[in-house]
């Protein structure tokens, strides 16, 4: 990032006169209900929140070891949530990009330490959001190949290990569908794709990968069985 910068400013590609310091204010913003606002931003966001992050969140935390509190992490970004819609923000989620970052040995080899990685993480989104207005106009400082590259850089690694979990495990049908539908960038019915790859693929899911489906609920009953016989 340094070194684009460097060059990028080094051949005068960039504008940094542009940037002034200034704080992001919150303003109130007056609700107001619509049946077509509720059905192409509302209901798929609603799914969208709740069978890609959060539940992608979970599996994460899963993944490497931890017990996550479900419900909390289902009642406390819609708390959030609410307030954020007073100011027009957007859903509060528990990222699955910013879990599985956190959460792995990239941020300390004691896991009971792992939860001051997302301490920091929160800290600099507030400091994000505080500076936003620079933010916007920094993001016009610099050549967009220049931030393009970086981002794609930034998610290399989450990339590889997210396409390593979805395709090499279980319910590939489902995962390589949802993949397609989301890079073909289809949008129906004023939906984008990301709604609608959740849906075909899990429809795909119960019809081509019903043994995985079947395979996974079995085991979940028994653990069910075994904690309460305890």
């Amino acid at each position: 990032m340094l070194v684009g910068g460097f060059i990028a400013t080094w051949m005068g590609k960039t504008n940094w006169s542009a940037l002034e310091f200034s704080l992001a204010t919150p303003i109130m913003v007056k609700p107001e209900f619509s049946f077509q606002a509720f059905f192409e931003l509302t209901l798929p966001l609603i799914v969208l929140v709740i069978g890609v992050q959060n539940i992608q969140a979970i599996g994460v935390l899963y993944a490497v070891g931890y017990k996550p509190p479900v419900n909390a992490i289902f009642t406390v970004p819609g708390i959030g949530t609410l307030l954020n819609s007073l100011f027009g923000g957007h859903p509060c989620v528990i990222a699955g990009p910013s879990t599985a970052i956190c959460s792995s040995d990239s941020a300390g080899e004691n896991k009971d330490l792992r939860y001051i990685a997302s301490v920091v993480d929160g800290l600099l989104w507030i400091s994000f959001g505080l500076m936003a207005g620079m933010a916007i106009v920094a993001a016009t400082i610099v050549p967009k190949q220049l931030l393009a590259t970086l981002g794609g850089l930034a998610m290399f690694g989450v990339f590889l290990t997210t396409f390593s979990q979805a395709f090499s495990g279980k319910f590939r049908s489902g995962a390589m569908v949802s993949f397609l539908i989301s890079a073909a960038n289809v949008t129906v019915l004023k939906v984008g794709a990301p709604f609608w790859a959740l849906i075909v693929g899990f429809i795909v899911t119960l019809l081509l990968d019903r043994d995985d489906y079947t395979l996974i609920k079995n085991r979940s009953d028994r653990e069910d069985e075994e904690q309460i016989a305890v």
